[in-house]
């Protein structure tokens, strides 16, 4: 790629592309223009202090960014999307134990031998003050502080309240009762309304649901909390506490409330199917209801298996800090920024007036929907965290609530009675315990001569979209939380862990690779407005194959792209009719004029297949991308 940056620019790029020096090096450094990477689309200020911000899970942090650097006018957060674990692979750790580090990053789970090895103890900052006692006890390890707790979510279950009216039924209190209501909904409705949906396509909220209804009987209480802790730390297994679960479990499949087809069930489907009465009851994130709907929507507790309700709450936006060189005026920034977001002003930003509770003193709890039974259930302290099973010595890398979930279809599917169910679970998690203390023998796939930029993976994708279509121009969104690329490929071994990793985010399940026919007008309008959530307009850039292009990250949407021409160097032109290929959902609908192939394949089976057949990987070095950074 060719460069075009100031002086001092290309200073700080020297130093980022240094590989493993990257260790020693600040924010500034770090994350510096470089001809071949595009870190972020909002243009730094030279006269502020950057700090780095890490983010995991796709929430909206403009609003608290905002109030921050007005608070704080002086320090300028850039901000970093980064990739969750998948399988046996850990991302964040490749890119910390590469270098490249941010300063603070929401949402980060490491095993704790990689939380003591990156993140900063911050039991001894200011900012801990200003939390709840017993939010900090939930989080302490051996009596250190490695985050701070952000607002939890709150889960419960939703009942369609038309459809409660109209049939005149009843809000259960006990799990006996719940099911006695599910099957008289069947008879009611005579089979038109399915009483209850599990969001079975999602481990975490499926598992969390399943956990309310069993939270009492089988996690809750002093000996159990014992038995959890035992089995974080190699020495019990689920065994006979989880039985009374899994016989839970089964009882709901026995009356048609876990079925197959809820594993592929969307969220967006279950919305849209609960507000056209078709469902009765689901399990729900309180704050995720649709404006237009709100009035439909009722809330109660998850009815349980000993007689008491309480309702789920997952921990969201919790802070870290990274282990890292900082100058004088980068370490008064990162205290400053968890001064400002341990605050009553920044929780209430955050919280965004939805139904969360804050971890902070002093921050009321708002339950928007005036929901008698939620309030109550808060007030009096029915409600607890999720139970994941991280920590311990259970590898960060092992999603032991998926294989529950399998376990759980498996039995949905007449595969396994609970029993099995049971001993099945208890297998891959003395497995996984035991291939962490073994040599990795996960099989590689291919083999990366050097470590590519971000950029530079984006790239190389849409090398393997065009090659395996013969399109004309191949195009990938770059530095996209949605449906785009955010990983980067080290040097080394690439497992096919690496690659389940690498694949971008919120792709439908039916999405595949295809060929389309573009015209070059409705190529540039595309190349404008990549997708984001709700439809709204991605702040990205597209990397292609097949093109040459001149781009200014830090310009304004819409004016980034300084010219566009094939590879051959012929200028794009607005009539003419181009083969473009991509993954469906990398490119807006209205800009295709039609799909002349689709290639039926998975992301992962189609870059694990093009890996192999390369064998051996390097970042592709050409003049497709000027980067433009004055």
């Amino acid at each position: 790629m060719k460069k075009n940056i100031t002086t001092a620019f290309t200073i700080f790029s020297a130093v980022l592309l240094l590989g493993c020096s990257a260790k020693k090096q600040n924010s500034e450094q770090l994350y510096a223009p470089a001809p071949n990477e595009i870190f972020t689309y909002k243009k730094p200020d030279n006269g502020k202090t950057k700090i780095v911000v890490g983010l995991l899970a796709i929430n909206e942090m403009e609003p608290i960014l905002t109030a921050f650097q007005k608070a704080y006018p002086d320090v300028q957060p850039i901000v970093l999307y980064m990739q969750t674990t998948q399988n046996s692979y850990e991302p964040s750790v490749d890119w910390f134990k590469h270098g490249y580090l941010p300063d603070i990053v929401f949402n980060l789970r490491l095993s704790e031998a990689d939380t003591v090895l990156y993140q900063e103890d911050l039991s001894g900052i200011s900012a801990v003050s200003a939390y709840a006692t017993g939010s900090l006890n939930d989080i302490e390890k051996n009596g250190k502080i490695y985050s701070l707790p952000g607002p939890s979510k709150i889960m419960a279950i939703a009942y369609n309240k038309n459809l409660f009216k109209q049939y005149g039924w009843s809000i259960p209190k006990t799990f006996d009762q719940f099911i006695n209501l599910c099957d008289k909904i069947k008879k009611d409705t005579r089979g038109a309304v399915e009483p209850y949906n599990p969001d079975g396509k999602y481990t975490d909220d499926f598992m969390a649901g399943l956990e309310g209804f069993a939270y009492e009987q089988v996690f809750g209480g002093i000996k159990n909390k014992g038995w959890y802790d035992k089995i974080l730390h190699g020495d019990a297994v689920l065994g006979d506490t989880m039985k009374p679960f899994f016989t839970m479990v089964q009882t709901m499949i026995d009356h048609g409330l876990i079925r197959t087809e809820h594993s592929t069930y969307s969220y967006t489907m279950r919305s849209k199917e609960f507000a056209a009465g078709h469902i009765a009851m689901m399990n729900v994130l309180t704050d995720l209801i649709p404006e237009e709907d709100k009035e439909i929507y009722g809330f109660f507790p998850f009815p349980g298996t000993t007689g008491e309700s309480y309702l789920t709450t997952r921990c969201d936006y919790n802070e870290c800090l990274i282990k890292r060189p900082r100058t004088d005026s980068e370490q008064k920034a990162v205290s400053e920024f968890f001064d400002f977001i341990s605050t009553k002003e920044a929780q209430e930003i955050l919280i965004g007036g939805k139904a969360q509770l804050s971890s902070v003193k002093g921050v009321a709890t708002v339950i928007p929907h005036d929901d008698d039974m939620i309030l109550s259930a808060i007030n009096d302290g029915r409600y607890f965290n999720r139970i994941d099973f991280k920590g311990g010595v259970i590898p960060n890398t092992f999603n032991f609530l998926a294989v529950i979930r399998e376990a759980i279809f498996s039995m949905a599917q007449g595969k396994l009675n609970s029993i099995e169910a049971l001993s099945f679970c208890d297998s891959q998690l003395l497995a996984a315990e035991h291939a962490a203390t073994s040599p990795s023998s996960e099989e590689q796939v291919c083999v990366a001569k050097k470590t590519f930029t971000m950029l530079e993976t984006t790239e190389y994708i849409a090398d393997k979209f065009r090659a395996a279509t013969n399109a004309d121009i191949a195009i990938v969104p770059h530095n996209s939380y949605f449906c785009g690329n955010i990983s980067r490929i080290f040097e080394g071994p690439v497992t096919r862990s690496m690659i389940d990793t690498c694949k971008p985010r919120s792709f439908a399940s039916d999405a595949h690779l295809v060929k389309a026919h573009m015209t070059g007008s409705q190529l540039k309008a595309a190349l404008n407005d990549a997708p984001a959530l709700y439809d709204e307009t991605a702040n990205c850039i597209y990397a292609a194959s097949g093109m040459k292009i001149k781009v200014a990250p830090w310009n304004e949407q819409g004016k980034r792209y300084l010219s566009l021409a094939l590879a051959n160097g012929k200028a794009i032109e607005e009539n003419a009719i181009y083969t473009v290929s991509f993954w469906q959902g990398m490119v807006k609908e209205k800009y295709i004029s039609d799909i002349v192939g689709t290639y039926d394949s998975s992301y992962i089976e189609f870059m694990v297949n093009a890996m192999q057949n390369d064998k051996t990987i390097s970042p592709c070095v050409d003049d497709r991308m000027t980067l433009i950074w004055n």
